[in-house]
């Protein structure tokens, strides 16, 4: 499943017969009106937000723009990006944790999670002790580059794989998500945002067309990141706030008066476990990975 004859890179087999060489939707258009100059804003806005989910050899063939300090693949920008892989060491200090990790596809990738242990939750510290070297975890973060010719992910999701079939899993929406977005423009023509945004839409599922004043996904049921059901609606109303402290568990229940407490904890831990929500000021309240 993971080996270059079979996968691969991802990108790389797709792009070698140069189909896809001027970059898809980032290709300049000389002609383009003040209407589609604003739509590519929005492209671009939205793009800035997304979680994508990559091989570690697609992170490690990105090209740095300096300039603009962002690594990109030649048909979108990797910004937040997820990936899965076996932790190979564990390095430990008072402030964060670095490990190596590897998914078969190339060289390994640094991994930065910062941890405070004054303000870990229980839950979160156990998570924390189970990866360890030679676990599988699925890692959600930001990719950066520190010093010349290095990358890294910086953390803030990190979590160790139980079931198996996330791998193949994950395999599944990495071929899905960067089919799609090589194709962007043949998918959504001039209507603003394909996309792979967590929330209002997201490479699981599914692409969403964001049209003015109007959202609609399409694919197989549900989301666009394939929640449906309560955890579909909360992470709805996650999304839906710009507080810098996110949504309260109080607030949650008391807009989903109908269903059970214990079903929106369950949601909440499967949409943190996922890398969809993070928690802020306290252990109750969250904001989602693709707030601004």
């Amino acid at each position: 499943m993971w080996n270059d004859g079979g996968f691969g890179g991802g990108y790389e087999s797709m792009d070698t017969s140069g189909q896809f060489g001027g970059g898809g939707y980032m290709q300049d258009n000389q002609f383009a009106s003040p209407t589609s100059s604003s739509q590519e804003k929005k492209r671009s806005s939205s793009k800035a937000q997304s979680v994508i989910p990559c091989t570690i050899k697609q992170l490690n063939s990105a090209i740095y723009d300096r300039a603009n300090d962002v690594f990109k693949l030649p048909y979108t920008d990797l910004i937040q990006v997820t990936f899965v892989g076996v932790i190979r060491s564990a390095q430990e200090s008072s402030t964060n944790i670095v490990y190596t990790v590897n998914d078969m596809t190339g060289e390994d990738i640094v991994v930065k999670k910062w941890v405070n242990e004054n303000e870990e939750s229980d839950e979160e510290r156990e998570r924390r002790s189970a990866c360890r070297e030679n676990t599988y975890v699925q890692v959600t973060g930001n990719l950066k580059s520190f010093q010349e010719n290095s990358r890294s992910v910086i953390a803030f999701n990190l979590v160790p794989i139980t079931d198996f079939n996330q791998l193949t899993h994950h395999t599944l929406e990495v071929v899905h998500a960067h089919l799609v977005l090589q194709k962007e423009p043949e998918i959504c023509g001039n209507t603003p945002g394909v996309g792979m945004t967590p929330g209002k839409g997201g490479y699981q599922g599914g692409t969403m067309i964001n049209t003015p004043g109007k959202m609609e996904t399409s694919g197989f049921g549900g989301s666009a990141l394939g929640l449906s059901g309560v955890k579909l609606q909360v992470h709805e109303l996650i999304s839906s706030t710009n507080s810098e402290e996110g949504m309260g568990l109080a607030t949650i229940r008391q807009r989903l008066r109908a269903v059970p407490e214990m079903q929106i904890r369950n949601a909440i831990e499967f949409l943190s476990n996922e890398g969809h929500i993070y928690t802020t000021v306290d252990d109750e309240h969250y904001r989602s990975t693709d707030s601004g």
